[in-house]
């Protein structure tokens, strides 16, 4: 085995970054995850979708979203998948097989996951059956996914151990490999949050993987928080993991929760997608992928997206390409605040004598950075005021200079955005970007509020010994991106008589008789009524 191989990277002025740059332990390259991509449950569904009749005709929708990876489920503790007792004459098999070649063809690097089940499963033998599909289907690159779900749970007396033997089964069983799955990268899944799992042997998992791959699913009673959810997942595993890759899993589903008497329906959004995918980008992560393909495509059980709305979202979202984000038509108006312009504050904390701002030069332009602090609060401070005159959608971007920006945390509020109550925070690793416009993302702006759109930064990153750069800031109007609208109905159409009669301007086609018409006064049991449709 190959034991964690350093990942091409990104030079930039501003240095190497051991985690966001994607370094794995060890020497060499390989070619890793990258980009935008899904994880995929169960193929014979996404076949089924409208205007996807073929593997093949999967692969060009995949690819004409700019989709660049995928991770097929093929295997389920010691089982295969397709599980075999649900696919007795090999149609989902043959299924599967189709489609991973289809999507090789069309450019898209495929990977393969499978379930990994805890007390009472055998983790040895789920670990080879995973390695024995890796090698059927020449994988170069497997994702472990693991949770505590019913009686076979990992979070029990000896969790640790099971998973130190799946994983070191696993590598053992790729070692022996020949071809293409000799060294394959292992990815990780699990929980987003470590600490709301204290007894879950995360720890045990992550020794042989190469990846932190958490889900992050921002469910919540209400909207939930797509942007803050990576954020503290990272932070997170950023702390524990410092040495690993991490690519973020993201919602593109929609469920039921709750408890019996308190049922909620959550969907994610195209907006919290964006956002997502704004954030990730900023903290400048090599790929994200979302749960999940069919949930995204026209999943009918979805009450608020069962069209291609979430898909749609991903598939507008240039991920990898120079200036990322969304493609939207500029609408006019543009504001660009350098440092030094009469809209820029900034200024020191007179408890900290050693605080200081120091300048630097690029170009004709001004710019200063300042020490990052971990331990006090921020020592230096700065505002970006753009005084937005007109109401509607912008996207906030700031340039980072290739020359002392090696904070990986500088943390800039936004304030005043429509519908939210506090100011949002997107954390920008300025270690990742050079002489370059980084997006914060689109947000909604309200030009009767004096403070929408106001971006402040401060030196407190929580690292110590970086720096931290304070350069300028540009507010674009845009179209928005990611509608949320509540979809209405574009006609009526009844549901009776012939196709013909039903596309004709009168309400009842053919001989059809309304028995009880619009504002009748009826009897129904024991009331009157008056009847108000039709």
């Amino acid at each position: 085995m190959y034991r964690g191989t350093t990942v091409a990277q990104t030079t930039t002025t501003n240095g190497a970054d051991p985690l966001a740059a994607n370094r794995l332990s060890g020497t060499g390259v390989k070619s890793v995850i990258e980009g935008k991509g899904y994880f995929m449950w169960r193929v014979e569904k996404i076949l089924t979708r409208p205007g996807i009749r073929s593997p093949q005709e999967a692969a060009e929708k995949a690819a004409a979203a700019g989709v660049e990876h995928i991770i097929v489920k093929i295997a389920d503790g010691e089982d295969n998948y397709p599980l075999p007792q649900t696919d007795s004459d090999g149609v989902k098999e043959q299924a599967t097989v189709d489609l991973i070649a289809a999507l090789r063809a069309a450019g898209i690097t495929v990977w393969g996951w499978a379930f990994a089940y805890g007390q009472d499963a055998d983790p040895q033998k789920q670990a080879r059956k995973l390695a024995e599909r890796a090698k059927y289907f020449e994988l170069t690159g497997l994702v472990v996914n693991a949770e505590d779900i019913g009686e076979r749970r990992w979070s029990v007396a000896g969790g640790s151990t099971r998973a130190r033997d799946y994983m070191g089964a696993l590598r053992h069983e790729l070692s022996g490999a020949q071809g293409a799955t000799h060294g394959a990268i292992i990815g990780f899944s699990s929980y987003r949050y470590m600490r709301y799992h204290p007894t879950f042997p995360f720890s045990a998992f992550m020794e042989d993987s190469d990846i932190a791959m958490p889900q992050i699913y921002w469910v919540a009673k209400g909207e939930g928080d797509s942007l803050v959810s990576l954020r503290r997942s990272y932070e997170e595993y950023k702390q524990l993991f410092p040495k690993k890759m991490f690519v973020p899993t993201g919602a593109a589903f929609g469920e039921m929760y709750g408890s019996e008497n308190d049922r909620y329906y959550w969907s994610a959004s195209p907006l919290q997608i964006h956002r997502f995918m704004d954030q990730a980008r900023a903290l400048g992560l090599p790929a994200v992928t979302f749960w999940s393909w069919e949930h995204a495509f026209f999943d009918l059980g979805n009450q608020r997206y069962n069209g291609s709305e979430l898909w749609d979202a991903i598939a507008a979202y240039h991920y990898d390409d120079g200036q990322g984000g969304v493609e939207v038509e500029p609408q006019g108006a543009e504001i660009e605040i350098h440092v030094g312009d009469e809209r820029y504050r900034d200024g020191l904390y007179p408890q900290f004598p050693y605080a200081a701002f120091i300048p630097m030069q690029h170009g004709a332009r001004q710019l200063k950075y300042a020490r990052t602090v971990s331990a006090t609060p921020s020592s230096v401070w700065a505002i970006w005021l753009p005084d937005i005159v007109e109401s509607g959608h912008y996207d906030i971007a700031v340039w980072v200079p290739g020359q002392h920006a090696t904070s990986r945390s500088a943390q800039y509020h936004i304030h005043g955005v429509v519908g939210e109550k506090e100011p949002i925070i997107v954390e920008v690793n300025q270690m990742r970007f050079s002489d370059q416009w980084v997006s914060l993302g689109i947000y909604e702006l309200d030009a009767n509020n004096p403070t929408s759109g106001q971006v402040n930064l401060t030196n407190h990153t929580g690292e110590e010994g970086r720096r931290v750069a304070f350069a300028a800031v540009r507010w674009r109007k845009v179209q928005s991106p990611a509608p949320d609208a509540v979809r209405l109905a574009d006609g009526f159409d009844p549901p009776v008589g012939s196709d013909a009669e039903r596309r004709e301007a009168e309400l009842w086609p053919g001989e059809w008789h309304d028995a009880n018409t619009f504002g009748n006064y009826y009897r129904l049991r024991d009331s009157f009524n008056y009847h108000t449709g039709a």
